[in-house]
């Protein structure tokens, strides 16, 4: 078994504490607003979202602030439309110094402007387009169909699902091994330094980075990630998880014992999340009389949206969430900061699997359970 140890050098650890603050200002007009909405502006710290909010005037909004290097942030827009009901969109961007400008009739279409960082994200969101538009689409047929329908459009969708998620992996790693200096990639790096990561490929594309990207406070906690994700190799014990199921009961990873146990990490507002329902209910139909349990953890907060999405969905698993968000207790032992995510427990309690999709998961039950 390889051991992978991360060493941060001297003159990354020299750097740190050191980089000035440079200042941001957004720009923002909306014209499909109704009088005055609220745009609130979210930022990462700490791996919790602290919001900053303003009210709009004219269609228009500005925030203003400092930060010592480009990172990810997220408008979130609450409006009504013209009928008064109300209107929520949500768009990630990057803060950059200078000025960074949004223009548009929505904030989920609206053109953004700014740094070098929020360029290189525009380019990357325009190559991954047509795939994630029709990801979107088949989610949408998906959760439209009819239940006498929905069992031959799973047949359908579910080969053309696989070749997607196949096209979008291969845009991603394309990008990350040609921007080795881009906060862009540090971040795609980060989404993937799950649990579920590939050690061996991760420490070339880590190492490959630049000192500016590796130096900063998101390159910091990489390496701490990398080292949290080798507490839970295939081959190791699961962390107990207790949760709340949907009548408020705690259900527990461990009164599982003694069957195959698929626990997978969703939220209702993750369309990826959502997209994999049908391949579980395929999958579960034909295990679970075999000594297989799923057991869903939920990062939501809102309770009657979590529900409505499993009404939406369908599946009889079981589903759990204590509703804190991002601070889930099983979120934080399992180190999650991107969903869908998911691992396979034996009737021991040991990881022998982690992020199953699709056809990976069905054949890997079969091998166990055969």
């Amino acid at each position: 078994m390889k051991i992978y140890i991360f060493v941060l050098p001297v003159l990354l650890l020299a750097m740190i504490g050191v980089k000035g603050q440079d200042t941001f200002k957004i720009d923002g007009e909306i014209s499909s607003l109704n009088g005055d909405s609220k745009v609130y502006l979210m930022r990462e710290k700490d791996g919790v979202y602290h919001p900053d909010s303003v009210i709009t005037s004219n269609n228009r909004f500005t925030f203003s602030g400092s930060i010592t290097e480009p990172a990810q942030a997220m408008l979130m827009l609450e409006s009504k439309d013209a009928e008064g009901k109300a209107v929520r969109e949500s768009r990630t961007l990057y803060l950059d110094k200078g000025l960074i400008t949004l223009v548009g009739g929505h904030l989920s279409s609206a053109v953004i402007n700014g740094g070098t960082s929020q360029q290189e994200y525009n380019a990357l969101n325009l190559s991954l387009n047509k795939v994630h538009q029709k990801m979107q689409a088949n989610l949408r047929l998906l959760s439209n169909a009819s239940s006498a329908n929905k069992e031959k459009l799973q047949a359908e969708i579910f080969p053309e699902n696989n070749q997607l998620r196949a096209e979008e992996t291969a845009i991603l790693e394309t990008y990350i091994n040609h921007h080795l200096d881009s906060y862009v990639s540090l971040d795609l790096l980060l989404q993937k330094s799950n649990p579920i990561m590939d050690l061996e490929t991760f420490e070339k594309q880590y190492a490959a980075l630049t000192t500016r990207v590796k130096s900063s406070k998101r390159g910091l906690v990489l390496v701490g990630k990398v080292s949290k994700s080798g507490e839970l190799n295939v081959g190791k014990a699961a962390i107990d998880i207790v949760q709340q199921d949907v009548n408020g009961k705690n259900v527990s990873l461990s009164s599982l014992k003694g069957k195959f146990v698929l626990i997978d990490f969703w939220a209702s507002w993750c369309g990826g999340c959502r997209a994999l329902t049908p391949d579980y209910i395929k999958t579960y139909a034909a295990f679970k009389d075999k000594n297989f349990e799923i057991l869903a953890v939920s990062l939501d907060t809102n309770r009657e949206r979590w529900l409505k999405a499993m009404k939406e969905d369908g599946g009889s698993w079981i589903q759990t969430s204590d509703l804190k968000g991002n601070d889930n207790s099983a979120k934080k032992d399992y180190g999650i900061s991107v969903v869908p995510q998911n691992f396979l427990v034996d009737p021991n309690g040991i990881i022998i699997a982690r992020n199953l999709i699709h056809e990976a998961l069905y054949k890997k039950l079969e091998e166990v359970l055969k």
